[in-house]
């Protein structure tokens, strides 16, 4: 179970996730997770940054909720790239 609403990430101290990057705003998106029975039904992601969060390489509309699927890529500050650049990126993924 989840005891918070939800997952803040961003540089600010006071993030769940905090990240040491000046490109990373310090709040920079929220993570919330839907729980039931002990069972994640659902989660969302939401940017509040000026940076940008992308969602599947897609720039995300700032303040607007989207719903996450098993496999999605989110990235921080830039679109994922499959090339040599290093850009880190996470992968949503449920745990059964």
């Amino acid at each position: 179970e989840n005891e918070r609403e939800y997952t803040q990430v961003g540089r600010n101290s006071l993030s769940h996730v905090q990240l040491i990057d000046l490109t990373v705003s310090c709040e920079h998106c929220i993570l919330r997770p839907t729980i039931k029975d002990g069972i994640l039904i659902r989660a969302t992601i939401e940017d509040r940054s000026s940076n940008g969060t992308w969602l599947n390489s897609k720039r995300m509309s700032k303040g607007v909720p989207r719903e996450l699927k098993i496999g999605d890529v989110i990235s921080l500050v830039q679109p994922f790239r499959c090339d040599d650049y290093n850009v880190a990126a996470f992968e949503f993924k449920s745990s059964e």
